[in-house]
């Protein structure tokens, strides 16, 4: 659950440039992530024991993916209208402001 939404809520309700795609790609990611890691260090120990013990658990780097992915994917897209972002920030008239 913390690899999946953890970062698309928060990003999601505190960053303007924040996207719909991005948040999906987000999501998709960050459970991806976990479930191969869980895969890699539990099930069939890809993964080297040094790396899966300075990481932990698998939800670290589910976490990561979902940032690096979601921030990548909000950026590349197109950035969300101001008349989406008046109902959640204080928005002015003017465009350039969407850090």
């Amino acid at each position: 659950m913390g690899g999946t939404f953890a970062v698309p809520f928060l990003l999601g309700l505190h960053w303007k440039r924040a996207t719909t795609q991005g948040g999906i790609v987000g999501m998709t990611v960050g459970f991806s992530t976990v479930v191969v890691w869980h895969a890699a260090t539990n099930i069939y120990s890809f993964v080297p024991a040094r790396a899966d013990a300075l990481v932990g658990d698998p939800v670290v780097p589910g976490v990561l993916a979902s940032l690096l992915a979601f921030v990548a994917v909000s950026f590349v897209t197109s950035p969300p209208s101001l008349r989406s972002l008046s109902s959640f920030f204080d928005v002015g008239e003017d465009a350039t402001d969407r850090r």
